[in-house]
């Protein structure tokens, strides 16, 4: 263009004799503002004469103009025309161009299949960002088998061509053993091309190899590092990982606050986990005036991703009437979606709420359900709540003998209620064979922790 910038008469002269390649370049000069002042409706106009004359590049041109609505009123259907007779011609832009909007479903009906038609003509044509698609669509599998050599083949094509995503994803087929045997070294050299050419995902794999991936010692320090680049770009997984390294002193003085900001940054890009994390932080940081509406909102956020611990503390608030309007009902539908994720806090808190009729019909049989699948992950107070159940018979069959068994369980998690519960049954001989020196040794268990009748009950002992 610098060419045509020195004898810019000389093409407009040719141009307008109807030379095709000349109106190309005039068009090009007026898009760009080279040579002359910027116009690109002045540039639609050449680009149209020279696509009229058959020219691929100016076909594709005016397709893309007409397309995105550059110089010219939008019309999706004249630009894809234009594109496609580029296209046909063997223009490989157009193809990789036809085959983003079948991907995207940007102005056709979304089709992976046909995107990857035409993101391969483009591929076999040599194009870099071509088969870095094309490999991408190998590897998630869209429009195609999912095949992971044919991903890595496709990358590697790519990356040959110093295309850096494609370099940052062959990294990720080293790091992952995606169609090549893992080598985590051979991953982390990759990453750092990538990095340094600026891909903030390189930059975010490369502090992942420091602070996961690296055989023998960590280097937190280079995690912190890497991890910092990416975030400053926008990384949410970069800023969520710095967020979690402040927390925990990786790498970096540790710091609640700034764990904090860059959790804000994450969750605000909608990262589920930072979300959670953040409205633990204020949670913990409310001060005297309990202001909940801040941490509710996050955590009802990442509780509409999905995330149990976030639902139940949704539902935990609900039920408590904490920063909200007590509401049962919505209390026992978040604790519902958490215990089904398997959360035993979530499994045990619904079996409360089947035991009392809060948000659902009163049910003991399902409470004691509940309460059965939070005790079995160890949870000390579901295992106490299953041991009442068995002592009464309420929502099962009366079995003191189990019931012991799992006051055992709470009891020794250090359950103050089950250990005194256990020195009872030991002194009484109830569901377990009587054993007075057994019995003292809960009470004294109970006591240590401040219970009172546990206390009383010694001082007769020891008179006695």
């Amino acid at each position: 263009m610098d060419f045509l910038n020195e004898y810019f008469d000389s093409f407009r002269q040719a141009a307008e004799a109807g030379n095709p390649m000349a109106q190309f370049y005039l068009g090009q000069a007026y898009f760009t503002g080279n040579g002359v002042v910027q116009d690109q409706s002045e540039a639609i106009k050449w680009f149209r004469k020279a696509a009229i004359q058959g020219v691929a590049d100016a076909q594709f041109s005016l397709g893309g103009c007409l397309f995105e609505g550059k110089g010219v009123e939008q019309d999706y259907n004249e630009g894809l025309k234009w594109v496609r007779k580029a296209a046909q011609k063997g223009l490989p832009e157009a193809h990789f161009y036809l085959g983003n909007c079948y991907h995207d479903g940007d102005g056709v009906v979304q089709d992976f299949k046909e995107a990857v038609k035409w993101f391969r003509k483009a591929a076999d044509q040599g194009l870099a960002k071509a088969q870095f698609n094309l490999a991408n669509s190998y590897l998630n599998g869209e429009g195609v088998a999912k095949a992971y050599k044919e991903a890595l083949k496709w990358y590697r094509k790519a990356a040959e061509q110093g295309h850096a995503e494609a370099i940052c994803n062959l990294g990720l087929c080293y790091i992952k053993g995606y169609g090549v045997s893992r080598n985590v070294e051979q991953a982390s050299e990759l990453f750092l091309i990538a990095a340094l050419q600026g891909v903030a995902q390189a930059q975010y794999h490369l502090g992942q190899y420091y602070e996961i991936e690296k055989e023998g010692e960590k280097d937190y320090k280079q995690a912190v590092k890497w991890y910092l680049v990416a975030a400053q770009q926008g990384h949410v997984e970069a800023q969520f990982s710095i967020g979690c390294c402040y927390f925990e002193g990786k790498g970096v003085e540790q710091n609640d606050d700034e764990a904090a900001n860059w959790w804000r940054k994450a969750a605000e890009q909608g990262h589920a986990e930072a979300q959670l994390n953040l409205a633990s932080y204020l949670d913990e940081n409310k001060g005297d005036a309990q202001d909940y509406s801040e941490t509710i909102k996050w955590w009802r956020k990442a509780a509409e991703q999905g995330v149990p611990a976030a639902q139940f503390n949704l539902g935990n608030c609900y039920y408590w009437g904490l920063g909200i309007e007590q509401n049962y009902d919505e209390a026992a539908k978040w604790l519902l979606q958490s215990a089904q994720q398997g959360l035993a806090e979530a499994q045990n808190t619904l079996g409360n709420c089947y035991i009392e009729g809060y948000g659902v019909d009163q049910d003991y049989q399902e409470s004691v359900k509940w309460f059965r699948k939070a005790a079995e992950q160890g949870f000390d107070l579901a295992q106490f709540n299953l041991a009442s159940c068995y002592y009464t018979g309420q929502g099962t069959p009366q079995n003191k003998e189990e019931a012991v068994k799992w006051w055992h369980k709470a009891a020794e998690q250090g359950h103050v209620k089950a250990q005194f519960n256990l020195g009872q049954a030991y002194s009484n001989g109830d569901g377990v064979d009587l054993n007075i020196e057994e019995a003292v040794k809960w009470y004294r268990k109970a006591a240590e922790q401040g219970e009172d009748a546990a206390i009383e009950i010694l001082k007769t002992l020891e008179e006695k």
